[in-house]
């Protein structure tokens, strides 16, 4: 049950920051390739839900800490690809760039490599937090009883 809880808070967790980065690199993508232009509400929807589907991928992590490192780098990369297709597909879905100006494609790919390595960051650091107090205490405890 506690792997389970845990996998929501993490899937919830993703979603905020994915959504929160995607939001300033749409405000971003938006200025540089569309200019100034009016904007439909429907775009918070189409990016609520593409950020939907790329948190869904983080639900099939391996979380185990036990699997290697080559495991881990590989569950990345298949991660990296499923955001791709995701939000490439959505952009060619809903028009969010051009097909045939390459450098709009490019400019999408840019931002979700930075949009990813953030976030990777961004976790990255949060779990070595987690560790480094789950770390001290067990510490603290060796030196409690042990005295």
């Amino acid at each position: 049950m506690g792997a389970i809880v845990n996998k929501i808070k993490r899937f919830f967790s993703s979603f905020c920051y994915i959504t929160t980065l995607v939001l300033l690199g749409s405000a971003s993508y938006i200025t540089i390739y569309w200019g100034p232009v009016e904007l439909d509400y429907t775009i918070l929807w189409q990016i609520l839900g593409t950020t939907f589907l790329c948190s869904i991928g983080t639900l099939f992590g391996n979380e185990n800490s036990m699997i290697s490192g080559r495991k881990i780098v590989i569950s990345e990369v298949v991660y990296y690809v499923y955001v791709n297709i995701v939000v490439l597909t959505a952009g060619f879905l809903f028009k969010w760039f051009i097909p045939d100006q390459i450098g709009m494609l490019v400019g999408m790919i840019v931002l979700i490599a930075i949009i990813y390595a953030v976030i990777a960051i961004i976790f990255y650091r949060r779990d070595k937090a987690l560790a480094d107090r789950i770390t001290d205490r067990l510490r603290e405890r060796t030196d409690v009883d042990g005295e």
